[in-house]
């Protein structure tokens, strides 16, 4: 078993700069990134990090912040719809007054700016309105794809001792309780591999429905449509579970009744119709000819607004302990569901997968207790039952995906749930 290494801010500072040089060349950073010091760096993330495990009057610190140029921000910024407005006085990027202006900057729409003096101090020297869109996105409260960066990159504390680094919908690193992630970390089981392979299942047959409202010209777009707006739903449902910190589990394939015990059933088919509707108005929107389908009336807006409000509904199930349960369609059968699977996987069948793709030459034996019972009973479900996939949230916001294949259980840790689509 491979030993995790703890990671601290000064790994994340060392990520962010490394991801500033590959952007060397981009037109619109070559000119702020090449003047960021390490030590400005170095200075932001300790910072950050210390104000995150803080308290003011009881309560931790959330705050998010742009390090954005003075110099360069109107010409940055000028179709966008973010303003920025400089302070008369600038201040010093120090825990105390990080502390005291968090409370004037709410990350759900607005952020502080921050940029290196020539004489490589920090300075917090504005604060930024009109986030709202860039939030929703990001954390996927809409079902928009797009997330226009601000700044040279945007940081942001997401919990004690969790700081989140990026650059528009392109994550640059995340520290979380001495745990570095960075983009090449996370693994993207939606794209290939055997989760790929259950999800295509779905989507065929959401598709497929659509077959009569669309010519066969069409298929190959609404397939698309599909695959990107299904992939999206099941990404931002797991989002969600993360910003609740309270842990939760989807399973996805119900298996015998007399493996799970579902507190709640119930038929939540709101979420896959809504899905349905938003594939052919993006494809009608796509600017493809044609007839009109029947259904072409149904406001795009409207259609996302409902998938939003659905995929809400869905997630809040997941605070009911027990899982949630859902099949290949993404209909929700119940919630508050047991897993009643007793056989424990023998320890030569456990594996960690850093590859969605599955090689048997590159798994890693994983320890089934050294996972929480929530993780351990999911382990038990998938085992018994092939085909099914699971997806566990810790507390702390890991998210986890498993599934029986070949005989294996393989346990994929770091999914990557932002930007897939």
């Amino acid at each position: 078993m491979t030993l995790q290494v703890f990671s601290t801010p000064l790994d994340l500072a060392t990520a962010i700069s490394t991801w500033l040089k590959s952007r060397g060349t981009d037109p619109k950073t070559q000119s702020s990134s090449r003047k960021i010091p390490d030590a400005a760096l170095i200075t932001v993330c300790q910072t950050l990090y210390a104000a995150s495990i803080a308290t003011e009057e009881g309560e931790f610190v959330q705050v998010e912040l742009v390090y954005i140029d003075p110099d360069e921000a109107h010409e940055q910024n000028a179709d966008s719809s973010w303003q920025v407005f400089a302070f008369t006085e600038r201040l010093l990027f120090t825990v105390p007054n990080l502390i005291k202006l968090a409370p004037a900057s709410d990350p759900r729409n607005s952020a502080i700016a921050v940029f290196h003096e020539q004489n490589g101090a920090i300075v917090m020297w504005g604060l930024i309105d009109q986030r709202d869109p860039a939030y929703r996105v990001l954390r996927r409260e809409v079902s928009s794809r797009t997330h226009e960066a601000c700044g040279i990159f945007e940081a942001s504390i997401e919990g004690p001792a969790n700081i989140f680094v990026h650059s528009g919908h392109e994550l640059i690193g995340e520290l979380n309780v001495g745990n570095l992630r960075k983009a090449a970390s996370y693994v993207d089981i939606f794209h290939s591999g055997p989760v790929s392979e259950f999800c295509e299942i779905g989507i065929g047959r959401i598709a497929a429905r659509l077959s009569a409202e669309v010519g066969p010209d069409r298929m190959e777009q609404v397939v698309a449509q599909t695959r990107d707006g299904f992939i999206s739903t099941l990404c931002t449902i797991l989002l969600r579970l993360q910003t609740f910190r309270h842990g939760g589990a989807l399973l996805l394939r119900s298996p015998q009744e007399d493996h799970l015990k579902i507190r709640y059933p119930i038929n939540y088919n709101r979420l896959t119709k809504t899905l349905e509707q938003s594939a052919l108005q993006r494809t009608l929107q796509a600017g493809l000819t044609g007839p009109t389908p029947s259904s072409g009336n149904y406001n795009l807006l409207g259609c996302e607004e409902v998938l939003d409000s659905a995929i809400w509904f869905v997630a809040v199930l997941s605070r009911v302990d027990g899982l949630v349960v859902m099949n290949e369609v993404l209909d929700v059968e119940g919630f508050g569901a047991i897993i009643r699977c007793q056989t424990i996987p023998p320890r030569d069948v456990v594996f960690r997968s850093q590859n969605a793709v599955v090689d048997v030459t590159a798994l890693e034996r994983l320890d089934y207790d050294h996972l929480g019972t929530r993780h351990q009973s999911m382990m038990r479900c998938c085992f018994e039952h092939p085909g099914a996939v699971g997806f566990v949230v810790s507390e702390d916001g890991d998210a986890r995906a498993m599934s029986c294949v070949d005989g294996r259980l393989i346990v994929w840790e770091n999914i990557k749930l932002l930007n897939v689509c």
